[in-house]
């Protein structure tokens, strides 16, 4: 039996989440299953159409923050493990 009260919301081929129906009148609600999409857990939409746009520019600020050529986590380790007070920039 097809079930319309939950639907999965995809990006560029990620299952970004689930979008589960609220009681009787009341909004969707978001519930991520892909990490980078935390943020949004526990939205609230509308429509599946209106999460499924939020999911997507969501997506597209995630690729445009790039990390500084030369630089990564790794880079920044040792300033995570001695604390903030020890940072020198």
């Amino acid at each position: 039996m097809f079930n319309a009260n939950v639907y999965v919301i995809e990006v560029h081929g990620i299952a970004a989440g689930l979008l589960v129906r609220g009681e009787k009148g009341r909004p969707f609600r978001f519930v991520a299953e892909d990490p980078r999409f935390s943020t949004l857990n526990g939205s609230r939409f509308p429509t599946p159409l209106a999460a499924q746009e939020s999911a997507s520019r969501h997506y597209r600020a995630l690729e445009a923050e790039q990390i500084e050529p030369g630089h990564n986590i790794i880079d920044f380790l040792p300033i995570l493990a001695a604390g903030r007070k020890n940072f020198e920039h």
